[in-house]
């Protein structure tokens, strides 16, 4: 996910993802077999387009008006260019999504995507891994991009952090974070019967990446996901258990005092998600939090209709909220249209995705982190991330195993198979 050329501003720094997401649309158009989709996924199609022309008409009609009237938040245009950002990997993702539901499933193409993703899932956790280590310094990954905050903004910070957890991904712990459990939760559902151990191996490389990344939001995604997954198969829990415990050991005995201590002052970061109610533990983001309350409070008509797409920029940095950051710029009537999507995610994915359900769980247990970050939304810091979510829904809606057949109790399994 590092940028490949730096061309023009720092946000729209093309990334192997774009170069995929232009092929992969010039593909679809190439395609000729007008394939029709279910219809849970036209629905979500449908709503997905209601977004995108719903943000480009906050983005046009509150953002720019707004500031062509002098009623700018600040004296400065970041509402117009990060909105102008933000519609742009909206309409990626859309293409992504719309087109994957197009996608037929054969059984050859989803064994090649189980390889595919589990080598991704393990070529995006190991740079995290040497990173946290210095093994290999962040600064390898950008020598090709400039250093200065000025021309190269936040990725600035891998010319200048020494010891982090970001690997390839980017440069904000919380992306690292949400891609990598997306990724566990994507090659679980393609790859339901796996054996307990490779399915342990696998989770317990995310987890470890996710600790390492120092995301604490992230890390109690993870958790619960983890938790939730082994719950479903007491084998899988049994055999990760056993793998942490023996890896304890072993590292106690073996591993140097200045890896120890590096370690050590990660859990420690990572305990303080067990006392998330102090002020203290919230990296300043109950200031934030109080400084778009209070405009809102100011601006009471914003609760309705929202400042306007990418506003939220103006007033801060970025809200560290998803819901603060929906109802500050498309307001309650955002929010609304968002629930409805995710309602309709969620039935969905209940309903057609088999086994344990990874990405229904995974989908829950972002939504949770969401009270901490902008995880569903565009915003820069968090790439490409929404796209392969949204991919991994539409892989669920076109490959539906058994979806036929009710969900029944274990009992009644040689009843179906007789019948």
């Amino acid at each position: 996910m590092i940028p490949i050329w730096a061309v023009g501003q720092w946000p729209i720094w093309p990334r192997l993802a774009d170069v995929g997401v232009v092929l992969f649309a010039i593909g679809l158009i190439a395609d000729t077999s007008r394939r029709i989709p279910r219809a849970e996924a036209q629905s979500l199609r449908h709503l997905l387009l209601m977004m995108v022309l719903g943000c480009s008409a906050s983005y046009l009609l509150v953002t720019i008006l707004f500031a062509q009237y002098g009623l700018r938040v600040s004296p400065n245009d970041r509402g117009q260019l990060f909105g102008g950002f933000f519609l742009f990997r909206m309409v990626q993702f859309a293409v992504v999504f719309w087109g994957t539901t197009r996608i037929e499933f054969t059984p050859q193409r989803l064994r090649l995507l189980r390889r595919l993703v589990t080598l991704v899932l393990v070529a995006a956790c190991v740079p995290v891994i040497l990173t946290y280590f210095s093994i290999v310094s962040c600064s390898a990954f950008v020598a090709h991009l400039p250093s200065s905050f000025n021309e190269a903004g936040p990725w600035a910070f891998y010319w200048t952090t020494t010891k982090c957890g970001w690997g390839t991904i980017g440069y904000n712990h919380a992306y690292t974070a949400v891609q990598i459990l997306m990724l566990v939760a994507l090659r679980m559902h393609l790859a339901p019967r796996s054996s307990a151990m490779t399915n342990a191996v696998l989770l317990l490389l995310a987890l470890t990446a996710v600790f390492m990344s120092a995301s604490r939001a992230g890390l109690a995604a993870m958790a619960m996901f983890s938790l939730v997954v082994a719950s479903k198969k007491p084998q899988l829990a049994f055999i990760t258990l056993s793998i942490v415990l023996c890896g304890l050991f072993t590292a106690a005995s073996i591993l140097p005092a200045s890896i120890s201590d590096r370690i050590s002052q990660t859990f420690e970061r990572q305990s303080t998600i067990l006392e998330a109610n102090k002020a203290d533990n919230l990296s300043g983001r109950d200031q934030i939090w109080q400084t778009y309350g209070e405009f809102l409070k100011r601006n009471p008509v914003c609760i309705f209709i929202g400042r306007g797409f990418g506003s939220s920029f103006e007033i801060s940095g970025g809200t560290h909220m998803l819901y603060l950051a929906i109802i500050v710029e498309t307001g309650l009537i955002g929010l609304l249209v968002f629930s409805a999507f995710f309602y309709r995610v969620l039935s969905a994915l209940r309903r057609y995705e088999v086994g344990t359900q990874p990405i229904f769980w995974a989908t829950i247990c972002l939504l949770v982190s969401s009270l901490t970050q902008e995880t569903f939304y565009p915003v820069p810091a968090l790439g490409h991330f929404l796209g392969l979510y949204l991919c991994g829904v539409a892989m669920v809606l076109c490959n539906r195993p058994n979806a036929s057949l009710p969900r029944c109790k274990p009992l009644l399994s040689p009843l179906l198979a007789r019948t």
